[in-house]
């Protein structure tokens, strides 16, 4: 279907004038050797490539990058200019985690810097990865100001804090406010106020 396009560049989504953009998402894109049969489309259009299958000329995966170009991995080399487009996780838009959290640098591949708790893998929101905490689920409403999660750490369950409390958290089941330990030796150390001791998760006795 590309024949007789050798020397000029193939647009995807969007025509050469700029006329026509294509307003959707697109994950990726594949260049096979010859036309699939509709069968062969159903059993394969939602599963991810590896980029060496048989057959496969070009395999653009477009949403595994933040940067301004594709390189593909299929048969052939090439590598795709991008152009005015937006990165979106895999499960959901942008819009809630944006709305969430207050998302001040897009550290790529799903990574975000949050003004207030730091590094988080935001693509599986409202489950979010934190260095801190692990994974936790994302309690409180959209466009709040209190950030309420619920660790995976089972001495912890459902915190509290906000921009200007922060590392002081609040804990819901002991009522109590524990401050966290940010360093590099101890990254999960907090400490209780209510027992006067250092503890890590899961581990409540565990004192520095």
């Amino acid at each position: 279907p590309l024949a007789g396009n050798d020397n000029s560049p193939l647009y995807i989504g969007e025509a050469p004038s700029g006329a026509r953009a294509f307003k959707g998402f697109m994950g990726e894109f594949r260049i096979w050797d010859s036309a699939l049969s509709p069968a062969m489309i159903g059993a394969r259009y939602s599963n991810r490539l590896t980029g060496f299958e048989s057959g496969l000329e070009y395999y653009l995966p477009l949403d595994r990058t933040l940067a301004s170009e594709a390189i593909s991995t299929g048969s052939q080399s090439l590598v795709a200019n991008i152009f005015e487009a937006r990165r979106v996780p895999r499960l959901l838009p942008w819009r809630e985690l944006e709305n969430s959290y207050t998302l001040i640098a897009d550290e790529g591949n799903g990574w975000w810097e949050d003004r207030t708790l730091g590094t988080l893998f935001g693509d599986l929101y409202p489950w979010i990865y934190l260095p801190s905490f692990g994974w936790v689920y994302s309690g409180h409403g959209e466009g709040s100001d209190v950030y309420v999660l619920h660790s995976g750490y089972s001495d912890l369950g459902w915190l509290a804090t906000d921009r200007n409390l922060y590392p002081w958290i609040y804990q819901y089941s002991s009522d109590d406010w524990i401050y966290y330990l940010n360093g590099p030796e101890n990254p999960h150390w907090f400490y209780s106020f209510d027992r006067s001791d250092w503890f890590a998760p899961n581990s409540t006795s565990d004192s520095q």
